[in-house]
């Protein structure tokens, strides 16, 4: 709570306005009935309302079309100064949604507090825009959860694909392989991700294979096509035609 000394500096009107209209946040004072009797200009220019719009409405007008930030309507008696009124307790960074003069959305966060001056109870609040910060983190999420549902579509097309699929590291050490390929080779994937497709290619075709992915790794060329043999885990030999992008 803040409490405000009669000292003959906080007497004088013209005094504490200067110190409101000079604060970079939207400042909205109500008194104890909940209704606005002072603002600053940087309210006016963030929630775009006239003098007229904003003087002596309550969080509880019609005006404030207003949202929580998991989108749900936020009533006037969740406001972040009918709270403070309402409780006396203080509300620090309460992120809320409203729809301003032009009826574009806002993202506010709000602090309100309670202030006594001239045995006076009134609630001072501070707001900024972070509009851009939350629909940027939006934009993020809403990428995240894109690029999370086009790994498990990859992941369901390489682990249930008819056709045996590897990912390898550069020298050859297999990533991941697929239960066809598992199958096709003999051994269990657990077996697989200890060894590179060295080890299970017949040694006549290694030469040719590592010379394609050298020209790969050094993009001289974007996928190569070789008819190769691989030894299965009991010994004889499988012939693939092997796809490398």
């Amino acid at each position: 709570m803040l409490h405000i000394s009669a000292t003959d500096y906080f007497k004088d009107i013209t005094f504490l306005q200067s110190i409101i209209h000079s604060i970079q946040e939207g400042v909205v004072i109500q008194n104890k009935e909940g209704k606005v009797i002072s603002f600053n200009e940087k309210a006016i220019d963030i929630l775009h309302l006239t003098a007229d719009q904003l003087l002596g409405k309550t969080s509880y007008d019609p005006q404030w079309e207003a949202i929580h930030l998991d989108g749900t309507a936020a009533p006037g008696y969740t406001h972040p100064m009918s709270i403070t009124l309402r409780t006396g307790e203080p509300q620090n960074n309460v992120i809320i949604g409203v729809r301003t003069g032009t009826k574009n959305l806002k993202w506010l966060s709000v602090n309100s507090r309670l202030m006594i001056a001239n045995d006076e109870t009134f609630v001072f609040a501070t707001f900024t825009d972070i509009t851009k910060l939350i629909t940027s983190n939006r934009f993020l999420e809403e990428e995240q959860e894109k690029l999370k549902a086009s790994e498990e579509k990859f992941s369901k097309s390489f682990h249930y694909s008819s056709i045996g699929m590897g990912i390898v590291a550069p020298d050859g050490r297999l990533r991941d392989v697929n239960d066809f390929f598992c199958r096709m080779v003999g051994y269990t994937r657990e077996e697989l991700l200890q060894m590179s497709f060295q080890d299970i290619t017949y040694p006549e075709d290694l030469e040719e294979d590592l010379a394609l992915v050298n020209s790969m790794l050094h993009r001289e060329v974007e996928t190569y096509q070789l008819e190769k043999r691989y030894i299965h885990k009991k010994g004889h030999i499988i012939w693939a035609m092997l796809n490398v992008s």
